[in-house]
């Protein structure tokens, strides 16, 4: 049993059904100001990086299961909470990269 198999959503069109993934940064906040420091104060941090849990039918460059990297400024997103998991709904323009094994970046 996978970890999105309790989520009964369905994408349309051209939408898609992202899992934020979020990492841990040790961070010190003084004045609004984040920087990276040796304390133990740590915050999640979201940078893009999402895993896809649906797909809609007219989406055709990503599947179930990929990592991708989407467009943090972009309009069309909607942030959202279903059974435990925080989501985020977009279309399939507002994927800007995919990560492969031939991309070198470590997971």
């Amino acid at each position: 049993m996978g970890k999105f198999d309790n989520v009964n959503l369905e994408a349309l069109g051209y939408g898609v059904i992202l899992s934020p993934i979020e990492v841990k940064e040790s961070l010190v906040t003084a004045n609004n100001i984040s920087t990276k420091a040796t304390h133990d104060k740590h915050e999640f941090l979201w940078k893009g990086e999402c895993e896809v849990v649906r797909v809609g039918p007219d989406a055709k460059k990503v599947k179930v299961g990929d990592k991708v990297y989407m467009n943090i400024a972009s309009r069309n997103k909607l942030p959202f909470e279903h059974k435990g998991h925080k989501l985020i709904w977009t279309v399939e323009d507002a994927i800007f990269a995919k990560i492969t094994p031939e991309s070198k970046i470590i997971m």
